[in-house]
């Protein structure tokens, strides 16, 4: 007992809250963070937080009141994200209901779950009696009410969503979880996980399955960001989809694992296996190449409940680790009272205050699952309050605590990670009128459970006229889920029974894998009709090919008892082939001959292999489940309002930078080729040769760690020189750039610049001002003039300075802050003269101007000759800073961020229409200094200012020409002005996410420590810096 003791897990995020409220913190403190990311459109935190407000109002003009049940029945979208968060704050529950779901199923989950109103994207709805359906495009129209950042209904307490799930009386039962635990059990997800803000999590599960939950939230409390592939993505080639939204996690099961190479997704860092335990292939194939673990839960319980993190070659795949914020028991299953002794079997029962209320008007059915802890649990918890559900799944204790999954009870399984409630099977097929007794196993033909399916045997008392499979398929569609029908259909003459007159369910898994595919074939859909089926003629080539691909397919142990059908017109049904066959066959004709066939299109009853090609030679594809029936013209075009609006780009943007081998020139190029909507970067270089420009691009990159080898084909060089004529590019580029070729320029973003504190005014002028003029010369000649970017720098105006304060606080500055804010204000001339001119064509420069850069809020990766790591390495070499620095506010943020407001500026995503974004997020140089101290364990004393120079001055006396601090000491005496406790203030609308600038920051100074680069206590270092040591450093020039 007490080893049980010590594996008690301690909730860490107890405190009520709601879902809503978590991601609210987000919408005004990363208001321009891409919350929703779609391969056609990208929403914003800000756009989000609106988007919702104003669906939350709609539905309350419409009589959702708080505690209202919502029906949500829509397809895979960034606007079904958007409409899901608003119902929650409208202070209702969502319900979700699938499209695929028959009538019946559908009919009975409105009435059970008291649902009213309905938000649906297709119009089908409307059928269904007392219901008031909501056309989803009609809640995203409008504008967002005033107080849209404000949360009406916050009640912790009241449900956020009912999820249903498979029953054993043959109806389905829906769990209901309340915001708190959901918020709860999502905080201490995404701490177990480590999501944050860098987090692009994808949403692959239906929503009408509880792995969504985590998909949908987790990230977005986090400020991370949810990656939604469409309905035809996530089945056809999610592999492409991971890749193009640079996907970091996923939550899959193994049989979709299996279909991914690992290769072809490198931004996936963690991948969490769960709804079935992962073959010993994929823990060895993934555990080298990411963070792979092993995830299990329940829908009735938390978002998940147990994570086994880390997994390497030859742990155990049924290994699924220790309790995310709840404690797992392995109880005696006939017994809760009774714990089972470390190593033996027995039934997982979770305590935590995450758990699902019950069940929905089943008090019978809830008391038997959840329940008070016994005094066992609660003597060694020290918790009596928080409930105990009992999953019905079966495990045991590992030596170090861990649970080792070894199964579920009888009665329900998991096939490719849907639960299925056998019963709910049974109950359904014995009401069918030739049936006296029905039994329903999963079958496993591969041995692992990855391709199983379901199997019915029948005591039918009558002939039924058709081939059973096809009649227990044709009377199930209207009353279960087409994954819940069998597959199987076998008549006996009478069910084998144990000794205890129970069915034996062992005797009809024995008869089942002694069956081959050829004998099963006649037990399935379409059977008999493939049995009889007639040879393709040999002019079909696409049927025949076809044929050979579907077999291929079914036949992976080479038994070959279905070499028969090769060139036969069989039905897809009569061969056995799961959803993930279809989504492979649907994928593969569409790459190979183009045809625009869905997984829908192949499940047609009765689809044969020469149904498909007079299919899709008819033009018939994708128009599955039509009829004859009225249809409403406009209706159908209100349905897909939300998907025209996130239609993609007619094509990819092509953009020009001034830099892309400088430390954040390498940065926006990074975030350029990992931008779905560009598709070509042209980068002005200065350089010999094409060849020499490439490999300092790729060798910045490799610094920054994030190239990769297919990057080069997007990049186009051009040779140039910022401080000459026409950027100093041959005369063919510079007419390019003007329009004249055959190259489209969509976006410049000019972020060149010659960085020297030691140069004067006239020395810096053609780098830094002239180069802005030629630009604008260039813009004005196309003949459809491009955006612009201008990425500022140097001194950082304060709000409400006006241009002549400035000019004049910079008269005796550094010539680098001269020409930098020279070139400002030739760009706030130039969209004041548009607005005089009014020509619609000209589009008006928009201004970025950064305070301080420091490295990525990832990778860390700063540029040590900046300013402020100089400054860095002299407080910490001399153990000081002066009173008045301490003081000081800095304007900051990561490179990454920098260059994310860049990209937004391009793509017209900048929502507030500003046209100078002035970067004043940042930090007080006490807690950088307190970071400093925290990462290098050096202790800094603070002196006063005059007291401070003479220290500084007499260290770098001790080091003149390798001290950091050097180069900029008269511009830090003659700007000190700067750094005063006036000089700036912290604004009160932030940019970024304060706890990225603070990470930034602390990963910053993790890089520079680690390279040698600033003195540390805990590290060799050494006064001068590392000659060999890869790093960001400015051209000679």
């Amino acid at each position: 007992m007490d080893r049980l003791k010590q594996w008690v897990v301690k909730p860490a995020f107890a405190r009520p809250n709601t879902i809503h409220r978590l991601i609210n913190d987000h919408y005004l403190a990363r208001p321009h963070a891409t919350a929703i990311s779609t391969t056609f459109k990208n929403v914003s935190y800000e756009d989000l937080g609106k988007k919702s407000a104003l669906i939350a109002e709609r539905l309350r003009k419409q009589g959702v009141l708080p505690g209202s049940n919502v029906g949500f029945r829509m397809d895979k979208s960034a606007a079904a994200i958007i409409i899901i968060i608003g119902i929650l704050r409208a202070g209702a529950a969502y319900v979700p209901i699938d499209q695929n779901w028959p009538r019946d199923r559908t009919t009975n989950v409105v009435q059970k779950a008291h649902i009213s109103h309905i938000v649906d994207d297709d119009g089908q709805m409307k059928r269904i009696k007392g219901v008031q359906v909501l056309a989803a495009n009609t809640l995203l129209e409008g504008e967002a009410p005033a107080d849209w950042s404000s949360e009406i209904s916050d009640n912790p307490s009241a449900t956020a969503y009912i999820m249903f799930t498979s029953g054993s009386t043959g109806t389905p039962k829906g769990a209901v979880h309340a915001q708190a635990g959901v918020a709860g059990g999502l905080l201490e997800v995404a701490d177990s996980f480590g999501l944050g803000a860098a987090t692009r999590f994808l949403q692959y599960a239906s929503f009408t399955f509880d792995v969504s939950i985590c998909e949908i939230f987790a990230p977005l409390v986090v400020g991370g960001t949810v990656c939604v592939p469409t309905s035809e993505e996530r089945v056809e080639d999610i592999g492409s989809v991971i890749h193009q939204l640079r996907v970091t996690d996923a939550s899959l099961t193994p049989v979709v694992v299996r279909q991914l190479d690992p290769a072809k997704v490198p931004s996936l860092e963690s991948l969490y296996i769960g709804g079935e335990a992962p073959s010993s292939e994929i823990v060895d194939v993934w555990s080298d190449r990411l963070r792979l673990c092993n995830v299990y839960g329940t829908t009735e319980t938390g978002v998940w409940d147990t994570i086994k993190l880390n997994m390497r070659k030859g742990d155990n795949p049924r290994n699924v680790g220790r309790g995310i914020g709840a404690t797992c028991w392995i109880v005696d299953p006939s017994n809760v009272q009774k714990p089972q002794p470390i190593g033996v079997e027995g039934e997982v029962v979770i305590q935590g205050p995450y758990i699902g209320q019950g069940y929905l008007d089943s008090n019978k059915t809830t008391a038997s699952s959840f329940m008070s802890p016994p005094a066992w649990i609660q003597n060694l918890s020290g918790n009596s309050e928080d409930r105990i559900y009992r999953t019905g799944d079966l495990a045991k204790y590992d030596d170090d605590g861990t649970i080792l999954f070894h199964g579920r009870k009888s009665g329900f399984v998991k096939i490719r990670g849907l639960r299925i409630e056998l019963g709910e099977i049974e109950s359904s097929l014995n009401t069918l009128p030739p049936t006296a007794k029905s039994a329903v196993i999963a079958a496993q033909p591969d041995g692992n459970g990855n391709d199983a399916e379901i199997a019915a045997f029948l005591e039918v008392q009558a002939d039924v006229g058709i081939s059973l499979a096809d009649y227990v398929r044709g009377e199930l569609s209207n009353k279960l889920p087409c994954y819940m029908i069998p597959t199987i259909a076998i008549p006996i003459d009478k069910m084998p029974l144990t000794e205890s007159k129970k069915i034996n369910r062992q005797d009809l898994h024995r008869r089942l894998r002694d069956m081959t595919a050829s004998e099963l074939t006649q037990f399935r859909p379409g059977g008999s009709a493939a049995r009889e089926s007639k040879k393709i003629d040999p002019l079909r080539s696409f049927s025949i090919e076809l044929s050979h691909r579907i077999i291929d397919m079914v036949d992976t142990h080479g038994e070959g008892s279905l070499e028969y059908l090769r060139e036969r017109d069989f039905p897809l049904s009569s061969v056995g082939l799961t959803s993930v066959h279809l989504a492979y066959l649907a994928g593969h004709i569409r790459r190979h001959w183009g045809f625009p066939v869905s997984v829908r299109d192949l499940q047609r009853p009765g689809m044969s292999v020469g149904d498909i090609e007079t299919f899709v030679m008819n033009g018939e594809a994708g128009s599955a489940g039509s009829s004859p029936q009225s249809t409403n013209i406009l209706t159908k075009l209100q349905a897909m309002q939300p998907v025209i609006e996130l239609f993609p780009p007619a094509r990819k943007l092509t953009v020009l930078c001034t830099s892309i081998t400088g430390f954040l020139g390498s940065q926006i190029l990074r975030s350029l080729l990992q931008c779905p909507d560009v598709g070509r970067i042209i980068g002005i270089v200065r350089a010999e040769t094409e060849a020499k420009a490439l490999e300092r691009v790729k060798k910045q990159a490799v610094i920054g760690r994030w190239w990769e080898d297919d990057f080069a084909s997007r990049i186009d060089i051009w040779r140039g020189d910022l401080s000459q004529p026409n950027l100093g590019l041959s005369p063919k580029l510079w007419r390019m750039l003007k329009g004249s070729g055959d190259i489209t320029i969509d976006a410049i973003i000019h972020n060149g610049a010659r960085v020297n504190w030691m140069d004067d005014f006239d020395t810096l002028k053609p780098t830094n001002v002239d180069s802005t003029v030629e630009i604008l010369r260039a813009i004005s000649a196309m003949p459809t003039p491009c955006s612009l970017t201008y990425i500022g720098g140097g001194y950082l105006p304060s709000p409400g300075e006006t241009k002549e304060d400035i000019a004049e606080k910079l008269s005796l500055a550094s010539g680098y802050d001269q020409t930098k804010f020279l070139a400002r204000l030739v760009l706030e001339e130039y969209n004041a003269y548009l607005d005089r001119i009014d020509n619609a064509t000209m589009r008006r420069a928009q201004i970025i101007q950064p305070g301080f850069i420091v490295g990525t809020t990832k990778e860390g990766i700063a540029h040590t000759e900046d300013f402020i790591w100089r400054l860095a390495y002299t407080v910490l070499h001399t153990g000081t800073v002066s009173k008045e620095l301490r003081g000081a506010y800095i304007p900051v943020a990561g490179v990454d961020q920098i260059a994310s407001l860049a990209i937004e500026s391009i793509l017209g995503r900048e929502k507030s229409g500003r046209e100078v974004i002035d970067c004043r997020d940042g930090i007080h140089l006490s807690h950088f200094c307190d970071i400093l101290s925290a990462k290098t364990g050096n202790k800094i004393q603070t002196v006063p200012n005059e007291k401070w120079l003479e220290i500084v001055e007499s260290d770098i006396a001790n080091a003149p020409f390798d001290h950091p601090f050097l180069p900029v000491l008269d511009w830090f005496e003659e700007n000190h002005w700067q750094f005063s406790s006036e000089a700036c203030k912290p604004p009160e609308e932030l940019l970024f996410d304060r706890k990225d600038v603070y990470a930034a920051m602390e990963k910053s100074v993790e890089y520079a420590v680690d390279i040698g680069y600033l003195p540390s206590a805990t590290h060799c270092s050494q006064a001068r810096i590392p000659n060999g040591a890869p790093r960001f450093r400015r051209s000679s020039r």
